[in-house]
């Protein structure tokens, strides 16, 4: 399955710690309420609907499948920062 061979690819460092990301733009209910999370890309080739699969920190799920035009790289000197917002649990 793709999820498999996405793990594989991230258990092999093929995804460089895997990109993390800030979902953006997104217009349905559903998607509204990730607009602004933070995730972490786990494949590098978009699917055949051009959409990534992003774990969503905190979210328990594998993941979801988001258009690249959706999520916006996150440098690393502003990684640090959110990812220590998240750890104490604040809702940004």
């Amino acid at each position: 399955s793709n999820s498999e061979a996405a793990r594989t690819a991230a258990l092999n460092g093929a995804v460089e710690g895997g990109r993390w990301v800030r979902i953006t733009g997104l217009t349905s209910a559903a998607g509204q309420k990730l607009n602004g999370k933070v995730g972490q890309v786990l494949n590098t080739t978009p699917n055949e609907d051009g959409r990534l699969q992003v774990k969503i920190d905190g979210d328990t799920s594998s993941g979801k499948l988001i258009k690249e035009a959706n999520i916006t790289d996150i440098p690393r000197n502003e990684l640090v920062k959110t990812c220590r917002l998240s750890a104490r649990g604040e809702d940004s």
